[in-house]
């Protein structure tokens, strides 16, 4: 039975034929209802090749004819089948051979599919790969792993399969990308980092995320899953110099963590104060007033509306003069909410705009005149601004050395990548998390590492 296989080319500007046949000869052959497949072949193209035919074969694999036997050189023979189960449905034959030398060597091998499915296995590796390649997407349960794999390959490997393969097969592969992503020159970095926590559980228990990353070239130095407790200022601080250690560092950047600046104070290299966290940390301090000042204004508004509705309905003169005088209180009592919630937005804006110069002097102009202000501010700015006058220079590095960035938000940007918010409370072991942060950082660096270009 001759057998071809034709890829026509459409919505292409050629307009020749592509033939495979040649190719395909030499690892497919048809010997009445019988497959012979080279070993090289994987058992995935079988299910394709089943569509081409559309009838039930014989799968066979071997590895060709006349083959030597490595011990005395004689040719070796077909000797039957070894039968094999392929995926808990499919059976296979794997061509046996034997030394035809009659006396003294005895050789026997059987065709060897171990790169497609290990001894002793049941499912190709196609499979027992696919749940990591998942889990490397996003998150998937076990079960809708499962059915993931059920849908494409036809088969339905139990949880516990799932999971040995994610144990074995899994990590096998995230070594073997680590390999080929991870590695990194220390040449190949620009010198300024930016280190912050996350803060994920495992089985409920609260665990940290301490990061370290490259900020010029997004490469992630060093990253570890820890109980909280152990996150203190000497693990800190020891985490920060082993990862740095070597290293050419030109400045790190970091939030408002105060072990992590005496640290980097003591390493002796430009600290950036994060300003989003600045900003961030002014906002949760004004959003209380702030949305307190925002209830008073539409209350009154509606309380005013109210009264106004019903004053027509008074027969009373003394009444209505009474709620006229009431209306006139509220409104007084609304434009002075108005008034005190302007001015907190706009000490938002101005101090906001103190991040936004790009002159270190400007900056602290700025700063001074509403420092030298402080008894006419309100307590929730006043409060702010001193304890911002602790870091300040720290707060502009940013303006004095330029190639510090003003945030960490990069790194920000790779934590809700690598483990987002609403996954952080749904592993139950510390292999799982492990292996979700690791996946994510393979992952992290595949699309966004930039590799500097020597000129």
């Amino acid at each position: 039975m001759e057998c071809a296989i034709v890829l026509f080319m459409t919505k292409t500007t050629p307009h020749n034929d592509i033939y495979a046949e040649d190719i395909f000869k030499l690892n497919v052959n048809f010997e009445k209802d019988d497959l012979i497949i080279n070993s090289s072949v994987p058992p995935s193209f079988i299910q394709e090749i089943k569509k081409i035919v559309q009838k039930d074969i014989k799968i066979i694999y071997s590895e060709g004819e006349e083959l030597i036997c490595p011990y005395c050189n004689k040719i070796l023979s077909k000797n039957g089948y070894h039968h094999r189960l392929l995926n808990k449905f499919q059976p296979i034959e794997l061509q046996k051979y034997k030394c035809t030398k009659k006396e003294g060597c005895g050789y026997e091998k059987i065709t060897n599919i171990d790169a497609h499915v290990p001894k002793g296995c049941n499912y190709e590796n196609t499979i027992r790969y696919d749940p990591i390649k998942q889990y490397e997407i996003a998150y998937k349960s076990l079960d809708k792993m499962t059915e993931s794999i059920m849908l494409r390959y036809h088969v339905k490997p139990t949880r516990q399969t799932m999971l040995n393969y994610l144990d074995n097969e899994g990590e096998r592969y995230i070594e073997e990308k680590s390999a080929e992503f991870l590695k990194y020159n220390d040449d190949e970095l620009s010198g300024v980092f930016a280190i912050d926590e996350q803060f994920p559980f495992v089985d409920g228990e609260p665990m940290a995320r301490p990061v370290i990353m490259d900020v010029g070239t997004n490469t992630i130095l060093n990253e570890i899953n820890i109980p909280i407790e152990e996150l203190n200022i000497e693990f800190k601080e020891k985490f920060l110099k082993d990862s740095l250690k070597g290293i050419t560092v030109k400045g790190i950047v970091s939030d408002g963590d105060k072990a992590f600046g005496t640290i980097i104070d003591e390493i002796g290299v430009p600290h950036q104060r994060c300003v989003f966290h600045i900003m961030q940390n002014l906002m949760n301090e004004l959003i209380k007033p702030i949305n307190k000042l925002k209830r008073k204004i539409k209350t009154t508004g509606e309380v005013i509306e109210k009264i106004k509705e019903k004053l027509p309905f008074f027969k009373s003169k003394k009444v209505c003069k009474k709620n006229e005088k009431k209306i006139k209180e509220l409104r007084q009592d609304k434009r002075e909410c108005e008034k005190e919630l302007k001015e907190l937005e706009n000490l938002k804006e101005r101090i906001s705009n103190i991040f936004k110069q790009k002159d270190p002097k400007k900056a602290h102009r700025r700063f001074k005149m509403l420092y030298n202000n402080l008894k006419n501010l309100p307590s929730v700015i006043s409060s702010f601004i001193q304890r911002l006058d602790k870091y300040f220079d720290k707060a502009i590095n940013f303006m004095v050395n330029d190639f510090l960035p003003p945030t960490n938000n990069q790194l920000e940007c790779y934590n809700g990548v690598s483990l987002p918010d609403n996954q952080k409370r749904i592993y139950r072991t510390d292999r799982g998390l492990d292996r979700a942060t690791k996946l994510g950082q393979i992952r992290w660096t595949e699309r966004n590492r930039k590799i500097p270009t020597t000129n």
